[in-house]
């Protein structure tokens, strides 16, 4: 997340947004980008594929099961990934 802060000898220090993000951007915008972050975080820290999957099935974008298991596959497959492939497919 982006914020105006303050680094010092001490830490980190947000800077209060004045005047705040309006309700609507905040609950449209941030709060889904924020479960999404979440469920990605999840799905690493356990290395449950299924919860990807979800991640892909919430997706506006995405129109079937079989669209689903084709982009996981594509990505899991691309030689630069194996190690991303092995945290996620357990044979």
């Amino acid at each position: 997340v982006e914020v105006p802060a303050i680094v010092d000898k001490d830490g980190i220090h947000p800077e209060k947004i004045t005047p705040p993000l309006p309700k609507r951007v905040v609950m449209y915008y941030l709060y889904p980008r924020m479960v999404r972050m979440e469920m990605a975080l999840e799905a690493f820290l356990t290395g449950d594929i299924r919860i990807l999957k979800e991640i892909l099935h919430r997706d506006p974008r995405t129109k079937s099961d079989e669209q689903v298991e084709e982009v996981l596959k594509e990505i899991l497959s691309l030689p630069e990934n194996e190690e991303m492939r092995k945290h996620y497919i357990k044979s």
